[in-house]
């Protein structure tokens, strides 16, 4: 049976479940990857440096002791800025497929509307594809 021969209604079901497919795989990834995220922010230990040779180098900071490089601060900054940037992305993901998820199986469990359109996975459509 090819697309051509399927009713709208069959096209409709199978977008429904297409899109809370998408949701669900999306909603388990960005769990899961807003989860390592933070705990590589909690989890990085940064330690000084000691300097070899007769390589003279100042320190950045006054916490670092004498003879050791430490990290200087913009990149613990940028560090922290793009893990919590990850980390809010990643949880708007499970926000978005956490709020829309039941509305699609709410559609899905009264089956077939008479004329799916007024199914919620074409109203929010951009949401599902922006999670």
């Amino acid at each position: 049976m090819s697309a051509l021969d399927r009713s709208p209604e069959q096209l409709s079901s199978k977008n429904l479940r297409l899109s809370r497919s998408k949701l669900k795989a999306s909603s388990r990834t960005s769990a899961l990857l807003s989860g390592f995220a933070m705990v590589a922010m909690v989890e990085i230990d940064i330690i000084p440096v000691p300097i070899s040779g007769n390589v003279a180098a100042s320190n950045t900071s006054s916490s670092c002791p004498a003879g050791h490089r430490c990290v200087p601060l913009y990149l613990l900054v940028c560090f922290a800025v793009l893990t919590t940037i990850l980390i809010s992305v990643h949880l708007f993901a499970v926000m978005i497929s956490t709020c829309i998820l039941p509305h699609i199986d709410a559609a899905e469990s009264e089956g077939p509307s008479s004329d799916g359109i007024d199914s919620p996975h074409y109203e929010l459509h951009k949401y599902i594809e922006l999670a």
